[in-house]
C-alpha cells in the first residue's frame, strides 16, 4: 500500500497536493491517506484503485479548483474508495449550482464506468454542488456499484444525480442526507435504472423541492425512506416523486416536515409509459403501474422540530397546507398508477386528525389497499375511511352478508 505521505503530499493549507496522487496512483493501485486535509486542484483520477483514508472524520481531501466544472474525484471501474471526506473549499460555493457543476464524485474516470465490483465505503461528502454524479455519457454510468454508509451534507444541488442510460443493479446501503441550502432534489435517479436496492435512506433537515426522485426506476427495492425535518418551499414539491418507475418500499416514514408552498404533496405519480430514454424507439408502452408501500407512517406534518428549526406550524390547519394532498397524479396525465398501502398509521399534535384520516389525494389514482381496515362487524361498525372502489369489503354481522364498496356506497 503506497502511503501518499511517501510521494510528497503534505496535509497543510494552500499546499497542492495533486501531483503527490497522481505519483502514487502511477506507483501502484492501492493507497492509503493519513489523518489531516490535503488540498488539490485537479481531480483525483483511477481505475482499479484502492484508496483509503484514516476515517470519514480524519482524512480529507479538499479542491481547491475555482470552475464550475470542476470535480474531486473521477474513479472508474473495479475501484474502491473509503473512510474519508471530500468536497469543495466552502467559500468556492456560490448557492447556484446545477447539474453538473462542482461535483464531489463523478462515477467514471473519462473512459470507463464505475461498475462491477466497485464500493464507496464510509465517506463523507461535502460543500460541493452534487455529492455524486452519474453523467448522460457511457463513460461516467455507475453500473452494479455498493454505496455503503455515506454521510453527504450541505450540497447546493443534488445530493445524488444520477442520469446516464442504462445503469443496473446499484445499491444503496445506509445514506445520510442533509443540507444547509435551498437545493432542488437530495437523492435523483433518473433516466433508467433497474433492480436497485436501497436499505435505510435518511432525508433530512432541508429545504428543497423534492426529496426523492425515481424516474424511469424499473424493479427498484426500497426497503426504508426516512423524510424528517425537510421544507417543501417550491410550488408542485413533493417528498417523493415516482414516474416511469415500479417497485416496493417496505416503510416509509415522514416526521415534522414544513409546507411552504401551494400545490405540494407527500408522493407524486407522473406517467406510467415504459420509456427507454431513445429517439429511435417506437411504441412506448403504458405497462408501468405498480406501486406498494407497506408501512405509511405520518408524524407531525407541518409542524417542525421547533429545537431543530426554529419555527412551528399549525399542522394541517395551517393555510399554506391547505391543497396539501398525500397522492396526487401529476396534472395532464389520463394514465393512472396503481398504489397499496398495506399499514397506514399517523399521529399529530394539532387538531387536524380528520385529514390524515382522509388521506387527500388528487388525481386519477387507483388504490388496491390503503391501511388495515376491519373485515367484519355489526353495521354500525363499517369502515367510513380509506374505501378502495370495488375492493374494500366487509362482512356484515347484522345482514349475514359481505358487502362491497362501490365508491359511494356498501352493495
Amino acid at each position: 500500500m503506497n502511503n501518499i505521505l511517501s510521494f510528497g503530499a503534505k496535509a497543510e493549507p494552500g499546499f497542492d497536493n495533486s501531483f503527490a496522487f497522481e505519483a502514487a496512483l502511477n506507483a501502484g493501485p492501492d493507497i492509503y491517506i493519513p489523518a489531516g486535509e490535503y488540498e488539490i486542484s485537479r481531480p483525483i483520477r483511477g481505475r482499479n484503485v484502492v484508496i483509503r483514508g484514516s476515517g470519514m472524520m480524519q482524512t480529507r481531501i479538499t479542491c481547491t479548483n475555482p470552475a464550475p466544472d470542476a470535480v474531486v474525484m473521477m474513479l472508474g471501474r473495479s475501484s474502491v474508495l473509503e473512510n474519508l471526506a471530500i468536497g469543495f473549499r466552502p467559500d468556492l460555493l456560490t448557492g447556484k449550482e446545477t447539474r453538473g457543476q462542482r461535483v464531489g464524485l463523478l462515477t467514471g474516470d473519462g473512459q470507463k464506468m464505475l461498475q462491477r465490483g466497485s464500493t464507496i465505503r464510509n465517506v463523507r461528502i461535502d460543500n460541493v454542488g452534487t455529492g455524486i454524479y452519474s453523467a448522460g455519457e457511457n463513460a461516467s454510468e455507475s453500473f452494479s456499484v455498493t454505496y455503503d454508509t455515506l454521510e453527504i451534507y450541505d450540497f447546493t444541488y443534488r445530493g445524488v444525480d444520477f442520469r446516464a442510460i442504462n445503469r443496473t443493479g446499484n445499491v444503496f446501503r445506509n445514506i445520510y442526507m442533509m443540507s444547509k441550502h435551498r437545493v432542488d432534489t437530495l437523492f435523483a435517479l433518473e433516466t433508467e435504472e433497474s433492480e436497485t436496492s436501497i436499505t435505510q435512506l435518511n432525508i433530512e433537515h432541508t429545504h428543497c423541492r423534492y426529496g426523492v426522485r425515481l424516474v424511469g426506476v424499473r424493479a427498484f427495492d426500497i426497503s426504508t425512506i426516512h423524510f424528517e425535518g425537510i421544507f417543501l418551499d417550491n410550488p408542485e414539491g413533493a417528498m417523493l416523486h415516482i414516474s416511469r418507475s415500479a417497485g416496493t418500499i417496505g416503510a416509509m416514514s415522514v416526521y415534522y416536515s414544513g409546507i411552504t408552498a401551494p400545490g405540494c404533496c407527500l408522493v407524486e405519480l407522473g406517467d406510467t409509459d415504459y420509456n427507454i430514454c431513445v429517439d429511435w424507439a417506437s411504441v412506448m408502452p403504458d405497462m408501468i403501474k405498480d406501486v406498494k408501500i407497506g408501512t405509511l407512517h405520518l408524524k407531525g406534518l407541518n409542524d417542525p422540530n421547533f429545537g431543530q428549526h426554529k419555527v412551528r406550524y399549525n399542522g394541517l390547519l395551517e393555510p399554506a397546507a391547505a391543497n396539501f394532498t398525500f397522492f396526487r397524479q401529476q396534472k395532464g396525465i389520463e394514465k393512472h398508477y396503481r398504489v397499496q398501502v398495506e399499514q397506514y398509521i399517523y399521529y399529530t399534535f394539532k387538531q387536524d386528525h380528520a385529514i390524515y384520516e382522509s388521506i387527500p389525494r388528487e388525481g386519477n389514482i387507483e388504490f388496491v389497499e390503503l391501511g388495515k381496515l376491519p373485515v367484519y362487524g355489526p353495521t354500525e361498525s363499517r369502515p367510513v375511511h380509506r374505501l378502495c372502489p370495488f375492493r374494500t369489503t366487509y362482512f356484515d354481522t347484522d345482514l349475514n352478508r359481505l358487502l362491497i364498496w362501490n365508491g359511494t356506497d356498501w352493495q
